[in-house]
């Protein structure tokens, strides 16, 4: 058997899985070409790019190479017309896939109901499990509780950010699971950072240079025109809604330091962390896109402490079971990855910087809290949160919690 390498460069596109055909993707933001397999190469035209960013190592190119390898036996018997035709027949089935993913409006009432019985679980999060349904194909199912809106929302807001230029799949489809709803991906090779993580302490420093790599390219992009939520407007309303608990004075204090963030129009996650990145082909792709917004990038690394400082250092035990690794990992993973997102700042200014992330981070806890995001660990949530603000915010730097 012999493949047939086809190239083609096509505008905002990650490249995501395909029945009989098998991309390969260069990385987000660099239009790196696919290693070549042998056999004769059948350019397609180039798709238009957009001026290279000031982001440094990475560029604001659009454009993705996308290779096709089509699987052809015998090819050397084939006519050159019919292996055109072949060819122009798996690019057009490529195009129709990305249409269907566009633009289908599916009907909550007649969804087709799938199993997940014997399905290998590669990831799991506060509000949805993924599971591999076929070699080609995964599923996210989320929690009975989340509504049918919610899965929509986050669908258009995926391909927002895929228009954007960001690394991340759309569900081509959405199912019922039993009494949930699912979203379902077409992604090959696939599997949890945790997985990826302990494979090798290796992969652990990969890991968090590939995800600062990503972040920072997430932060170049501005969300100009985009209807997300602006992050420093919530963090207010978030303030006003745990006054109650904080004091008055605290409140006010902390409303005055968010007050002193830069505004900007900043392109955010807005809840990044390894539960919401999968390894795809020995590169990271975002899977939960709901909590697009924008903001200081102050406010993405915020959310980034919860995850790997303060939510194991609340309740050790269940952050070790949600992320799949050591709290000392996870500290790990915050300690480098704010060391080398601002890898300009003295230690001084770093200090502060953790402590900011830090106290905004615990806010957002603290809401979560009140609101009743998680009722097992409500109680818990909001005392330590409350600690941890109140001990933050009478540091002039930070001193260790």
């Amino acid at each position: 058997m012999t493949k047939v390498r086809v190239s083609a460069l096509f505008l905002g596109c990650w490249g995501q899985g395909g029945s009989g055909v098998e991309r390969r993707m260069g990385r987000w933001g660099q239009g790196k070409p696919a290693h070549p397999v042998g056999g004769p190469v059948c350019p397609v035209p180039a798709g238009p790019s957009v001026p290279a960013g000031p982001s440094g190592s990475l560029s604001r190119r659009r454009c993705r190479d996308v290779s096709f390898q089509i699987n052809a036996i015998c090819v050397e018997n084939f006519t050159l017309t019919q292996l055109c035709v072949k060819i122009a027949l798996e690019v057009a089935l490529y195009y129709f896939k990305c249409l269907y993913r566009r633009f289908t409006v599916f009907d909550k009432e007649n969804l087709r109901q799938i199993s997940i019985e014997g399905c290998k679980m590669i990831g799991s999060g506060a509000h949805s499990k993924v599971y591999r349904i076929a070699p080609d194909e995964i599923v996210k199912v989320y929690r009975e509780d989340i509504p049918f809106s919610k899965i929509q929302l986050e669908k258009e807001k995926s391909r927002r950010a895929l228009i954007l230029g960001l690394p991340t799949a759309i569900s081509f489809d959405i199912v019922k699971v039993g009494s949930c709803y699912g979203a379902v991906y077409e992604l090959i090779d696939a599997e949890s950072t945790a997985g990826f993580i302990g494979r090798s302490r290796e992969n652990l420093d990969r890991y968090i240079s590939m995800s600062v790599e990503l972040l920072k390219y997430i932060h170049s992009i501005k969300a100009e025109g985009a209807e997300i939520n602006d992050m420093k407007a919530d963090h207010l309303e978030w303030v006003e809604n745990v006054r109650d608990l904080l004091g008055d004075e605290k409140a006010g204090k902390l409303k005055r330091m968010i007050e002193e963030v830069p505004d900007s129009g900043t392109l955010l996650h807005g809840d990044y962390h390894m539960k919401n990145i999968i390894i795809c082909k020995g590169e990271p792709m975002l899977i939960d896109m709901d909590t697009l917004c924008f903001g200081d990038p102050c406010f993405d690394l915020a959310t980034i402490s919860n995850s790997y400082y303060t939510f194991p250092k609340m309740a050790s035990d269940a952050a070790t079971s949600f992320l799949g690794i050591s709290v000392e990992d996870a500290r790990y993973i915050w300690e480098q990855t704010l060391s080398r997102y601002y890898s300009g700042m003295n230690k001084k200014e770093l200090a502060e910087k953790d402590r900011i992330c830090r106290i905004l981070g615990c806010l957002r806890i603290l809401d979560f809290g009140k609101r009743g995001g998680d009722p097992v660990h409500k109680e818990l949530i909001i005392a330590k949160g409350l600690e941890f603000i109140s001990s933050l915010l009478c540091e002039p730097y930070h001193q260790g919690m």
